[in-house]
């Protein structure tokens, strides 16, 4: 069983999704499945969905779900029920991940309190640095609705527990 869900909800961006699989293939660590839910696109995504699946030589498992269109949180809620992962990471269709992102979330994760929810990290700029603020030190124990009292601005990602994600839904 993987221990992260790599979550990707696609709407209409399927010239985005090769390069999107060809930075989870280079990832360091394999330890993750890949769900995709395409929330009803009327473009090309689920056509290059199916040519990703028809690929032999994956490391990693990929669930692909194919919806109506309802949204960004009705797709995650369904991400969320089909996750395996202990973890729980949404990567929109146009994010590529690092490819030591699993690594890193691994090791953070490795000794976490029980009562953390998760942990976040800042996005980085393709010509490189980071995007927006960050805070000082080498972590903050804070909400993300806390940003702003840090001064902390900028596209974020967060790696949340799938079962808090589970037991809190967004509203259907």
């Amino acid at each position: 069983m993987p221990t992260v869900t790599i979550f990707t909800p696609m709407y209409n961006r399927g010239y985005l999704i090769e390069r999107l699989y060809r930075a989870l293939q280079r990832q360091t660590v394999q330890d993750f499945e890949w769900v995709v839910v395409n929330d009803g696109s009327l473009d090309d995504t689920h056509e290059r969905m199916e040519d990703i699946l028809a690929c032999k030589n994956r490391a990693f498992e990929i669930l692909y779900i194919h919806t109506q269109n309802g949204g960004k949180h009705r797709a995650i809620n369904r991400g969320v029920k089909k996750a395996k992962g202990e973890w729980f990471f949404i990567v929109d269709s146009d994010d590529y991940p690092v490819d030591n992102a699993v690594e890193m979330i691994l090791a953070w994760v490795k000794d976490l309190p029980a009562h953390f929810a998760g942990v976040g990290f800042s996005c980085l700029k393709p010509q490189g640095g980071i995007i927006g603020t960050t805070f000082k030190g080498d972590y903050l124990d804070a909400f993300s609705t806390e940003r702003v009292k840090y001064g902390i601005t900028g596209d974020k990602k967060e790696v949340w527990r799938t079962a808090l994600m589970r037991q809190y839904p967004f509203p259907a």
